[in-house]
């Protein structure tokens, strides 16, 4: 789908733009984005209200108070099986995109980049993206763009910035999109704006491996937090197909969890697709 397809369905006609050279996403510099979810007009990209602006700082703090106390247990140390698993089922040819949401210091980005794709990651907190580089002994390259900061090592870069500051054009290279902590880390009065803002974003055929967990929330407080298929398949069946991969009793392999207090805990992985 066109630049300017994607802003039609965003609902901007004419917004004006400023093409950044941002090798894998390209980044723009566009007025607000505007899109109608449920009957009302929410505001996206690159500005937006003060009270917008406040959720992002205190998402910030919360991120970077969570990093600096190792609070950390949606962080795995090994790349994600289901990635393995089901990369495949992303149709990503040599070169082309997979963005990866609430990416954190993820070992899942250098597996990416290894199977040949350019990996885009967005990030809200510094230490991670630091921890990133400084523990895969890569060097970054860093250059503002618009509202990020992007740090870049040949064809893998992370925006450290807030997600809800993407807009449309920034995902039009986009192939395949990689979910494994990014769902599941936002509480539910926030998915819904997660969904639609994935929706408006990525250009029609682009492909989501979604990883989710299903739990007795009572029993930990979250993040990651549980998303039940019956919620999957209400944030994102409007605008996705939904297809479940695989789904299993993963509790053993999440000790931090367990550690937590969880008595058991199901993680499924499903691919959407952009209708």
């Amino acid at each position: 789908m066109c630049v300017e397809a994607a802003w039609d369905r965003a609902g901007i006609r004419g917004a004006p733009r400023i093409t950044l050279p941002l090798p894998g996403c390209q980044l723009l510099s566009p007025a607000p984005c505007f899109f109608r979810s449920r009957g009302s007009c929410v505001t996206y990209g690159r500005e937006g209200s003060a009270n917008q602006r406040k959720e992002e700082e205190k998402r910030r703090r919360f991120w970077e108070e969570a990093w600096q106390k190792g609070n950390i247990g949606f962080h795995k140390e090994e790349v994600h099986r289901y990635l393995r698993r089901h990369y495949i089922r992303l149709a990503v040819a040599t070169g082309e995109t997979v963005f990866v949401p609430l990416c954190g210091k993820s070992r899942d980005l250098l597996w990416l980049a290894e199977e040949e794709a350019a990996v885009c990651g967005v990030e809200l907190s510094t230490l991670a993206v630091d921890a990133f580089f400084a523990e895969n002994a890569l060097e970054a390259a860093r250059q503002s763009y618009g509202p990020f900061e992007s740090w870049r090592s040949g064809t893998l870069q992370i925006l450290l910035g807030d997600l809800f500051a993407l807009v449309p054009a920034d995902l039009a290279e986009v192939r395949a999109v990689y979910d494994r902590a990014s769902l599941v880390a936002f509480p539910p009065d926030m998915r819904r704006r997660y969904a639609d803002h994935l929706a408006v974003l990525l250009p029609s055929g682009c492909r989501i491996l979604l990883v989710s967990y299903t739990y007795e929330q009572s029993e930990l407080a979250g993040p990651p937090f549980s998303v039940p298929p019956a919620e999957v398949e209400e944030l994102f069946g409007d605008a996705f197909t939904i297809e479940l991969l695989e789904e299993e009793d993963a509790l053993s392999d999440h000790p931090t969890l367990r550690a937590r207090g969880l008595t058991a805990l199901t993680e499924s992985a499903r691919l959407l697709v952009r209708r």
